[in-house]
């Protein structure tokens, strides 16, 4: 939601980070002579305020990022802060990706962790998923090309981000938050007033989660960093780059839970009677043959991470009532998809073992 004034916690930040980005102008000698603000969005749990820092000759734009004191913002066993762990796996990127044709990162330019804030270089580019109204139906080839070819560099992108937080080994209780995440999703739509939901829903997919981690307890499970939210809305797109922003709830995670979420998003458009499922197919195989690589993953890995996938793309649906026939359909057919697919342990499809290779 965009807002004109700010609220007093986040005015707080925006206070405290001009006078650490002035001392950061005054070590490079250009002094800053005043700052205006020129957009401010409120998200649940962050604010962002788009500014521009002016010196005497020329200004940059910024975008200060304000995250609430909330559990959801916290992260690791030492409870940093947000803003911090944000901060610091931009800055350990932003040079590595540099050296990618078309592929970056924002660049961080301060951290305040005692207001739960950090600025970053504006970036002036629509987000993907604004531009996929060009997988609709009599969209024009050089669009869909365009969209093709970002979808490419989103792989890309995705690949790359992997192998430069340092893929490592560890157990099965690497699934631990996300069985709770499952759970407490599943007790959701449960709990909601949603009639097509089938009795017994949760307890029947929490079961096929316990046998699968049963199957996984001696198994070596390879990791890696995880966005947490990859997608279309989370990457800026101009011609022939992308910077993909948003690293709240940066970690550790199973290879595959990136990939799986923007793999879900797009199956999700084929469900619109506005999309064009042959383009939407287009778009996932150029997100795969830009990622190039195969997933080290075993089945069972690559179901956990599926069924949590869907059971929080399930819960979206089931808590968001949309206005407008189309988005009704499109809401419904969504959430009989997810169920039938989490009912359907014998007969299912995996996104991933249907459009990357798994070894």
């Amino acid at each position: 939601m965009e807002k004109t004034i700010l609220n007093k916690e986040v005015e707080e930040s925006y206070l405290n980070v001009k006078i650490k980005l002035k001392d950061h102008f005054q070590r490079i000698n250009l002094p800053i002579v005043d700052f205006k603000i020129f957009q401010i969005i409120e998200k649940a749990y962050t604010s962002l305020v788009f500014f521009e820092a002016i010196s005497n000759n020329q200004s940059f734009r910024y975008v200060m990022k304000w995250s609430c004191s909330h559990p959801l913002v916290e992260i690791g066993n030492e409870g940093q802060l947000q803003a911090l762990v944000e901060f610091q796996i931009m800055e350990y990127l932003s040079p590595l990706f540099s050296g990618v044709s078309g592929c970056s990162v924002p660049v961080p330019i301060v951290v305040a962790p005692e207001v739960n804030s950090f600025v970053m270089e504006y970036v002036d580019a629509p987000l993907l998923s604004d531009l996929l109204k060009h997988a609709r139906y009599f969209s024009s080839t050089q669009n869909v090309n365009k969209l093709e070819h970002l979808f490419n560099l989103s792989g890309q992108w995705l690949s790359c981000f992997q192998k430069f937080t340092v893929p490592e080994e560890t157990d099965y209780k690497i699934f631990e938050n996300m069985v709770a995440r499952c759970d407490d999703r599943l007790r959701i739509i449960e709990e909601s007033d949603a009639g097509f939901i089938p009795i017994k829903f949760r307890s029947n997919i929490m079961r096929q989660i316990t046998r699968l981690i049963d199957g996984i307890k001696l198994t070596k499970i390879p990791i890696s960093g995880r966005h947490s939210d990859f997608g279309p809305w989370n990457i800026l797109a101009d011609g022939n780059n992308i910077c993909v922003i948003d690293f709240m709830g940066y970690g550790k995670e199973p290879l595959c839970v990136d990939l799986i979420k923007i793999l879900a998003s797009l199956d999700e458009y084929k469900f619109s009677l506005l999309y064009s499922s042959s383009t939407i197919n287009r778009l996932i195989a150029s997100l795969v043959n830009g990622y190039g690589q195969s997933v080290h993953a075993t089945q069972e890995v690559i179901a956990l991470c599926e069924i949590h996938q869907r059971v929080c793309n399930l819960c979206g649906r089931v808590l968001n009532r949309p206005v407008g026939a189309l988005k009704k359909i499109e809401r419904y057919r969504c959430i009989k998809a997810n169920i039938n697919w989490l009912n359907d342990e014998i007969n299912r499809k995996y996104l991933l073992n249907s459009n990357v290779r798994c070894s």
